[in-house]
């Protein structure tokens, strides 16, 4: 019931998140509940030397490597969308909360690092709505460098003197990659014609939208995925285009080769990225 967040969503296979694999975009679909889509998957068992939280020899529902710590040993419930909400972890195979006691900016960047995002502002006194049943942590200390809430200081698993008005929530960011792509411009009739170059030098909509398509198609993403921030003349036949990608990661097909090939495809001009991709 509710919102139908992804529709469209094609993955190679390879990515590490379904925000990672091509999609319509976040919210926009033509579907019902009635396609809503599900996965059965295939677990595994934990032999000696590795966990499952604190148990060996049952099911990880995964690969055992990951029973120790992160990926989707954390979730997010009751916030308005993936990126906010009740800090919830996954302890031998049942989900629980976190207390709010000393939490902090340090343990909300832990969180939203583990999800795929960046930044992370800190919620406490059940801002995302109390949760019910356990409650797996208090009194975390993080500093931030963690790679899962389990690798910060704890009460230890189990141990609080909580109730469920003080769980623990968090607002995350997207990932942007910020860059910006000189695109050099023919400026013979023909070409003014076909993208219709303004007397400043900027591309209209249409050739934005075009070149918006040719860097996702670059990265394998969206074109939603792909913003156009602005468009500055640099000369008499160029314009400087930068542009924000919302990413996990900085793709490895994000070269000039690769993004001129997908410009020519589009019918656009070649360019130079004048300054490299950066993670923000």
């Amino acid at each position: 019931s509710g919102q139908i967040w992804l529709d469209d969503v094609l993955c190679t296979g390879s990515e590490t998140s379904l925000d990672a694999c091509r999609h319509a975009g976040w919210g926009v679909h033509n579907c019902g509940h009635n396609e809503d889509a599900g996965v059965t998957c295939q677990g595994s068992t934990c032999t000696d030397g590795q966990q499952n939280g604190d148990e060996t020899g049952i099911d990880c529902g995964g690969s055992c490597t990951a029973c120790t710590g992160s990926g989707s040993q954390i979730r997010l419930v009751g916030g308005a969308n993936a990126l906010s909400g009740r800090v919830e972890v996954l302890h031998s195979g049942q989900w629980g909360t976190v207390c709010d006691d000393d939490w902090d900016a340090s343990d909300a960047s832990v969180v939203c690092r583990v999800l795929g995002f960046s930044g992370g502002v800190a919620h406490s006194t059940a801002h995302f709505g109390q949760g019910s049943g356990q409650i797996w942590l208090d009194d975390v200390l993080c500093t931030g460098s963690e790679t899962s809430l389990d690798a910060c200081r704890h009460a230890g698993w189990g141990v609080h003197n909580c109730g469920h008005h003080e769980d623990a929530g968090v607002a995350c960011q997207i990932k942007v990659v910020r860059m910006v792509v000189q695109l050099f411009l023919s400026l013979t009739q023909s070409r003014i014609s076909h993208f219709r170059v303004l007397s400043s030098g900027q591309f209209d909509a249409s050739a934005q939208l075009k070149y918006r398509q040719a860097v996702a198609d670059t990265c394998g993403y969206h074109v939603d995925h792909v913003q156009v921030t602005s468009v500055t003349p640099a000369a008499a036949d160029a314009v400087d285009v930068e542009t924000v990608i919302s990413v996990s990661e900085v793709p490895a097909s994000l070269t000039m080769e690769n993004l001129n090939a997908n410009l020519v495809a589009q019918g656009l001009p070649h360019g130079v990225i004048v300054d490299p991709p950066v993670l923000e």
